[in-house]
């Protein structure tokens, strides 16, 4: 467990450590804003291919749209099919309005554990794969298979950065996907499906002085109260949770001194593997009437591998051989990038990460600097040992 949070006042400024040091790189990453939203991957995407490419690892920068941008980097094996490609985003979630105790964009470590926005969700991660691919060019590593290094931007909110590595046709050429979300360095190898959903709530305009109208807040009250209320049908799932249902934005009115006239609630909904996205609108098509309007505005499918699957297997070795201890192979409730690389279960995944599970979005966050230097030898000998995958061994979506 990480450090109590009352011994913060102990904290030192980040001592940068010699060159190429992964927790020096780790700092120069959470160093940069890349809060979504808006984004703006694309200054860290120059530092990341700038850096890459000084160590002798070439890499492109794809901004694709204004301050968006992907990093691709490829390090040849002896084959260049069933690559093994290691995803991990750029973005982070904002730092919130809750007091941290340290500046958000401040690196700093206390007691082996690094503070900072996305230290845990994912830069480390992304220092980790930097970091591996550094030391197998420099070693001039034989890979029985192409790495491919696939950086995102965007994924917190619509994966913008991994659905245009599908349109690119990046990883025509992958065999499995290592994604480095948080995962305690377990092994996880299913994560839920998300459904946006917009409830919109209309009235009429009013006012005290003439027709007080129709107000769509109060009205919205009771539609809140419908929504905490609906039961999702679902298919039980050994690792995943059951659904659940979070309103975690509200927006109505257009002055205090007027009956509002609108009001709506954006959703996120979450099914396990196995159930069907399509049972989400047709619970809440129950909400709407002549005043009640009912939208769908994202989908993210579940995705899940075998656990016979070599990738899970690779994976769990490799992680129980460097930790020292057994791996937990789990489910999540979060979606990774894999929601649009694997999407179709035809694509196995394997989601490790030094970050702690739990820790993404909080206040305070932080991650464990020796998870970090493992994470990077975890990857490594995934690199080294990756010889392909059995496409039969990979589960189809229910």
């Amino acid at each position: 467990m990480r450090p109590r949070l009352t011994r913060l006042n102990k904290l030192t400024k980040l001592n940068m450590q010699p060159k190429y040091d992964v927790i020096e790189l780790l700092a120069k990453l959470v160093g940069h804003d890349t809060a979504d939203p808006p984004g703006n991957e694309v200054e860290i995407a120059r530092f990341i291919v700038r850096f890459l490419e000084e160590n002798g690892v070439e890499s492109e920068l794809d901004e694709f749209l204004p301050g968006r941008a992907n990093v691709l980097a490829t390090i040849k094996g002896k084959r260049s099919d069933q690559a093994l490609v290691f995803s991990s985003h750029l973005d982070t979630v904002p730092a919130g309005t809750q007091r941290w105790a340290t500046p958000p964009l401040t690196p700093t470590i206390v007691d082996g554990w690094m503070y900072g926005r996305g230290t845990s969700d994912m830069k480390s991660a992304l220092a980790a794969m930097m970091m591996m691919a550094i030391e197998l060019k420099q070693e001039q590593a034989i890979l029985p298979h192409d790495v491919i290094l696939a950086f995102s931007a965007g994924e917190s909110s619509n994966c913008l950065g991994s659905k245009r590595f599908m349109q690119t046709d990046a990883l025509q050429q992958a065999g499995a996907v290592v994604v480095g979300e948080p995962s305690s360095l377990d092994v996880i190898v299913a994560h839920m499906g998300v459904v946006w959903v917009r409830v919109i709530v209309h009235g009429k305009m009013g006012h005290v002085s003439g027709s007080a109208g129709e107000n769509a807040i109060d009205k919205m009250v009771d539609v809140i109260r419908q929504v905490k209320q609906l039961q999702i049908p679902y298919v039980d799932h050994a690792l995943c949770n059951a659904p659940t249902i979070n309103i975690g934005k509200i927006v109505g009115g257009t002055a205090v001194n007027v009956t509002a006239d609108r009001c709506e609630i954006e959703v996120d909904v979450r099914v396990p593997p196995g159930t069907d996205l399509k049972v989400v609108a047709d619970t809440f098509n129950t909400l709407a009437s002549g005043s009640i309007e009912v939208e769908i505005f994202d989908e993210k499918p579940a995705v899940e591998t075998s656990v016979e699957s070599p990738i899970v297997k690779l994976g769990v070795e490799v992680c129980e051989r460097i930790n020292g201890r057994a791996a937990e192979i789990s489910g999540v409730s979060y979606y990774s990038d894999a929601t649009i690389y694997c999407r179709n279960n035809d694509l196995p995944f394997v989601i490790i990460g030094p970050g702690e599970l739990g820790m993404s979005t909080q206040v305070d966050e932080c991650v464990e600097l020796d998870k970090v230097r493992r994470c990077v030898s975890i990857y490594k000998q995934m690199a080294l040992s990756w010889h392909g995958v059995d496409q039969s061994q990979v589960l189809d979506r229910a």
